[in-house]
């Protein structure tokens, strides 16, 4: 006997998961598209396998889309682009950083420490 609440997942979500974030929105608001909480997505990525690799494969779909939509600005090709809104979007929704490199000399030698790295 089953227990617990009927899952409201279903199997078309993944394709729907892959074009909506290709779109470069994001896993969490696509719960809104489907009417879900957030947190029943997480809960699906844990149960159904083909739902994470969704999410996997279309985070870089997302990232791509938005890689030409910054190119397309830097050259000239939308109008009143928003550079400040699009930094921020890159590091709040693909963990972009600022890269800040300081060169040391030690014993002659040139030494390169890279903050930018997640060492966690």
């Amino acid at each position: 006997m089953a227990v617990g609440r009927p899952t409201s997942y279903k199997p078309e979500y993944c394709q729907m998961l892959i074009d909506h974030m290709e779109q470069s929105l994001s896993f969490m608001s696509f719960a809104g598209v489907i009417g879900v909480h957030f947190d029943t997505l997480y809960e699906w990525v844990k149960v159904h396998s083909e739902f994470s690799d969704a999410k996997k494969l279309g985070l870089p779909k997302g990232l791509l889309t938005y890689e030409k939509t910054i190119w397309a600005a830097t050259h000239g090709k939308i109008p009143n682009f928003n550079t400040t809104a699009s930094i921020w979007f890159g590091k709040n929704v693909y963990s972009w950083r600022d890269k800040q490199e300081v060169d040391v000399t030690s014993n002659g030698q040139a030494i390169t420490l890279d903050y930018s790295k997640d060492e966690s």
